[in-house]
């Protein structure tokens, strides 16, 4: 039966359209594209597969409303109507059902209403629309943006004469159901090719003749089935996809069906089940001439066996293509090719053979240019001459395991949806390379420059105490980065010997995140698995279980440094395994599929010549002699097959306690990155005394690192994890490792914030008129005090008494507060800030209203999440912020209005943990250009890596160290949080007084003042601690609350 539905189509406005198709006179199904072909495709499959599921019910009422087809014209109109006491304009289809004299509107399905005769539609449509929406949504939302018509489709489904039979109960009972004719299976089970036509299929180009001889043998009388055979990404899809398009551009039969073999024998539970749809399908398509598609011809011979069957779908398929009942083609690569004839020789003998070569480089570059036009259509995006040509070149030389044109084009296409509506240049092409294999963009880019030395120093930083190593890796990325490896083998085969707890494995791992990214790109073989006579299978797979473990990870990850610990060990068919890799550099798995080894680095490590080494060496040096001796022993060992493939036997030296000590700090850092710790935001703080005792109870010469990493988990994880165990994770812990006589103390400290300073003065920052009143009463009142102080006369600056310096130093102080207090009450009575300000040198302090929303920060489960949506959430004007920072101002320099008259000495020490360095520096550099500033005597008592030590003198010193006693918490995104502990001479740090990020801003958690925007220089750093000084005495007097 023919269906002839029409279609609703409607596309977005904008350069790059989306167009939306569904049936005029049903909501569903609704299908959408950047292609009108595509979408008009997907829309065809979905009402053929729902209206073939309706032909098959008792019922089929469905049908009757899809055979509705009257003749519609479509009119796009933009209409003007009153809606709620104003005009609203609307841009809508109107479909015009012309024997009926009815009118709808596909964007609004339920608005129908008849045309009289002789009634024009300008003038009702006005009428109409203000009904509707009399009490319905907005007019606008309803309103078409893009183009808008109408079309119609035409289908054909099988319709029975006789609607079936009810399920018979005992079959029913079964759980079971009959299988269908061979028209409905293969509806359920295949991918009908013509419906991609035009824009769902490929195109093939430069390839005219083979497209031609395909087009041959599928037209021949006498059905032989065809084999298209070729490498990977060669084209075999898209050959067969033209063929598709030439019969699907003239014909209006579905001839072409592509068939998965699980498909087959899914949801068949019951014995006989598939082979009774299969061969409905088989006389179907027997009956009809199609063209049966599979990709996958070696899972033909893997679907339908299972425990209790050896029956296999392909086993069923031969007798058909034996007597040349059905045409089938195929897609098959060589090495696949070479399996299945070891499978079944007469099955892989009936085809005809089309075989498939890679194209040129003109032919390539003829795809990519059919490509290019088609990415500027569908994406928008523009290629410059110089990306096409380093596409090219990225492909051939990193990606051996596909072959062009189908690399490159797929590579295209990934790139133009990633730069959509951009241009794409060289750049971009290496950007877009490396994000997708990790590949280090220095060795990936010829233009960049990378010295052995660079490659070295940045190891080094990883690895302890092995140069050797170090240098033996960086001359493997230089011959990659210089492209001097043979492109047919790995970058490099590497055997690594020496004493456990080294460093072998480290070397791995650091090599991989170097070269690759990440850690992750290490796939590490512990050969004890693979000791017995299965090994090799385990690591390649088998023709039912195809994912070995050493083919299948590379296959999914072809960048990455493989490692096989204690090679020595694995059973001699694994050596004769690798013998290919470290030769060929690939592999070919049970079902013929080519893994790719090119990309990676291969590791092996072994003890051998260990025992020997321990032995006196005579009269060479340590170093020397146990390389010698590691060499001779894996000489000794290995086959000289395999020891010659290796690139280089590389020696590593037992560790010596410096060495050890290195690694202590590494892994006290690993010891943070562990889920537990960092879900509670917890911090590492251990004493140089206690770091020495962990080197000094982990120091094993024989056993190297290990012993050190059973000691940290001993003497630092396990207390930890028992004091965390009892403690809810509801702020930042401080877990602080110091030496106590029988060994270490372990304490785990929550890190609160400070206690808010102002209290109830904090409302008085809501109305700064009062706070400056208060300050200026102040001044008037000090101005007094000092006038007795003044000169009598001239007086000649050499014959000024102390107290008269104290005079003009505070008048000049008083007439620069007046002048802020002024500017403060300027900036309050108008709107916005005066035209042509001069711009401030720094930036100011800001503050929130209220002392609730900072001391909460410390509840959630992420620190710096929570300062930057506090940050980010203070939102001023801008004549506010410039009141807010000279308020800030005006108390900093107040703070130092009132000195003490006696003259303070005390100390002030800054200490930081290992990795926090930086942070400790910029804290101690910035206390001392404040107490320069300030005119205090500064003295550096103590200079470390660790901590400063100061002795300051003069007025106030102690009242600003005693204020900036406390932790002072850094959010770094390389460290995470760093505390910086400050201490006066006679007080105890305990609480947060302060966060400093180095990306969003700073925050002080006694006052509320915040400074946006990165860490504080020493000017904005003198204005935070000044403003935490305490008010007066004789201020707060006077203030009226």
């Amino acid at each position: 039966m023919v269906f002839t539905i029409p279609v609703f189509v409607r596309s977005s406005g904008g350069e790059i359209p989306m167009y939306v198709v569904r049936p005029l006179f049903h909501a569903s199904p609704e299908e959408r594209s950047q292609l009108l072909g595509r979408a008009m495709a997907r829309l065809t499959t979905a009402l053929r597969r729902e209206l073939q599921s309706a032909s098959g019910g008792p019922r089929q009422e469905l049908l009757a409303e899809y055979g509705f087809c009257p003749a519609v014209q479509d009119q796009l109109r933009s209409v003007e109507f009153c809606y709620q006491k104003r005009t609203a304009r609307c841009r809508l289809l109107l479909v015009v059902l012309t024997d009926l004299r009815l009118v709808m509107c596909p964007s609004m399905p339920d608005l129908w209403f008849q045309l009289p005769r002789g009634e024009r539609l300008e003038k009702l449509l006005p009428q109409v629309l203000e009904r509707y929406f009399a009490d319905g949504p907005e007019p606008e939302s309803l309103s078409l943006e893009g183009k808008a018509w109408t079309t119609t489709l035409e289908l054909r489904v099988r319709v029975p004469s006789v609607p079936p039979e009810e399920l018979g109960t005992g079959l029913a009972l079964l759980g079971g159901a009959e299988v269908g004719d061979g028209r409905t299976e293969l509806e359920l089970v295949g991918r009908s090719l013509d419906d991609l036509h035009p824009d769902g299929l490929m195109r093939c180009v430069a390839r005219d003749g083979m497209v031609a001889r395909l087009g041959g043998l599928l037209a021949a009388p006498h059905r032989s089935p065809v084999l298209v055979v070729g490498a990977r990404k060669v084209g075999k899809t898209a050959l067969l996809h033209q063929q598709v398009r030439i019969w699907a551009s003239s014909h209006q039969e579905r001839r072409f069906w592509q068939i998965s073999p699980q498909r087959l024998i899914s949801g068949m539970s019951f014995v006989g089940q598939w082979e009774n749809r299969l061969l409905a399908i088989l006389q179907h398509a027997r009956d009809k001439d199609l063209v049966l598609c599979f990709d996958d011809l070696l899972g033909l011979f893997l679907a339908g066996i299972s425990r209790d069957a050896s029956l296999s779908v392909g086993e069923v398929l031969k007798p058909y293509l034996q007597r040349r009942e059905v045409r089938v083609v195929g897609e098959i690569t060589p090495e696949a090719l070479h399996v299945l004839r070891e499978r079944d020789r007469g099955f892989a003998d009936l085809f005809a053979l089309l075989p498939l070569e890679e194209t040129s480089e003109r032919e390539t570059l003829e795809v990519l240019l059919t490509e290019l036009r088609e990415s500027e259509r569908t994406h928008q995006t523009r290629f410059e001459v110089e990306a096409l040509s380093t596409l090219i070149e990225v492909q051939r030389r990193y990606v051996r395991e596909a072959a062009f044109p189908g690399k490159a084009a797929s590579f295209l296409r990934q790139v133009a949806a990633r730069h959509r509506r951009g241009t794409v240049s060289r750049a971009e092409i290496l950007e877009h390379f490396h994000a997708t294999s990790g590949l280090r963009l220095q060795v990936l880019d010829d233009r960049v420059t990378l010295t052995r030395e660079e490659i070295v120093k940045h190891l080094s930083g990883s690895i302890v105490g092995q140069l050797r190593a170090v240098e033996s890796l960086a001359e493997a990325v230089i011959l990659a980065k210089a492209r001097l490896a043979e492109p047919s083998r790995p970058i490099a085969s590497y055997l690594f010997v020496g004493p456990t707890g080294v460093g072998k494995t480290q070397c791995a791992r650091a090599l991989a995140a170097y070269l690759f990214g990440d850690e992750s790109r290490l796939l590490r073989f512990d050969m004890n698995e693979f000791v017995s006579p299965a090994a090799p299978i385990r690591l390649v797979g088998t023709f039912r279980q195809p994912e070995g473990l050493l083919a299948g990870a590379v296959r999914r990850q072809p960048f990455c440094v493989i490692l096989f610990d204690e090679i020595e060990k694995a059973h001699p068919d694994v050596f004769h395994l690798l013998l290919q890799v470290m030769g060929d550099g690939r592999l070919t798995d049970s079902l013929g599929r080519t893994v790719d080894f090119s990309q990676c680095l291969l590791i092996m490590t072994s003890n051998l010549g260990v025992d020997e080494a321990g032995r006196p060496l005579g009269f060479r040096s340590r170093e020397t002699g146990e390389g010698l001796l590691f060499h001779r022993a894996a000489e000794r060992f290995f086959t000289p097959e395999f020891f010659n493939r290796l690139d280089r036997v590389v020696p590593f030296s037992r560790l010596s306690r410096a060495e050890v000590g290195k690694i202590a700090g590494s892994l006290l850092h690993r010891l943070l990155s562990r889920e537990g710790l960092v879900r509670r935001q917890c911090i590492l703080d251990v004493d140089d005394e206690a770091m020495q005792r962990i080197v000094d109870r982990g120091f094993h010469p024989q056993l190297g690192a290990r012993a050190l990493k059973r000691t940290v988990e001993r003497e630092i994880a396990a207390p930890v994890a028992r004091r965390l165990a009892e403690m809810t994770p509801d702020s930042p812990m401080l877990i602080a490792v110091r030496p106590r006589h029988d060994g270490l103390a372990v304490e785990v400290a929550e890190l609160l914030p400070a206690e808010p300073a102002y209290g109830s003065l904090d409302r008085l920052f809501e109305q700064p008129e009062r706070l400056v009143g208060a300050i200026e009463r102040r001044l008037d009142a000090l101005e007094k005090e000092h006038s007795r102080l003044a000169p009598r006369g001239a007086v000649a600056g050499e014959e000024l008494s102390s107290e008269q310096l104290l005079y003009f130093d505070t008048r000049e102080r008083i007439r620069h507060l007046r002048g802020i207090a002024r500017t403060i009450r300027l900036v309050r009575g108008s709107e916005t800030n005066r035209p042509g300000r001069r711009a401030e040198s720094h930036r100011p302090l800001l503050r929130a209203s209220g002392t609730n929303g900072w001391p909460d920060l410390f509840a959630g489960p992420e620190l710096r999440l929570a300062l930057r949506d506090f940050i980010e959430g203070l939102t001023l004007r801008a004549g506010e912020a410039r009141v807010q920072g000279k308020l800030a101002l005006l108390l900093a320099e107040y703070a130092l209005l009132e000195p003490s008259t006696a003259e303070e000495s005390t100390r002030l020490t800054v200490a930081w943990p290992v990795d926090g360095q930086l942070a400790g520096r910029r804290l101690a550099d910035g206390y001392r250009y404040l107490f320069e500033e300030l005119e205090l005597s500064v003295e550096a008592v103590e200079e470390s890596e660790r901590r400063c030590n100061y002795r300051i003198a003069g007025l106030q010193a102690g009242l600003i160290a005693a204020s900036e006693t406390g932790i002072h918490l850094f959010c770094t995104g390389r460290s995470g949080l760093v505390p910086v502990v400050v201490r006066a001479a006679s007080s105890t740090p305990a609480r947060v007084l302060r966060v400093y990020d180095e990306r969003y801003g700073t925050l002080d958690l006694r006052t509320g003042w915040i400074l946006r925007g990165g860490l504080p220089d020493s000017e904005e750093l003198r204005q935070l601690v000044l403003t935490a000084l305490p008010l007066p005495g004789v201020f707060l007097a006077g203030l009226e609350l």
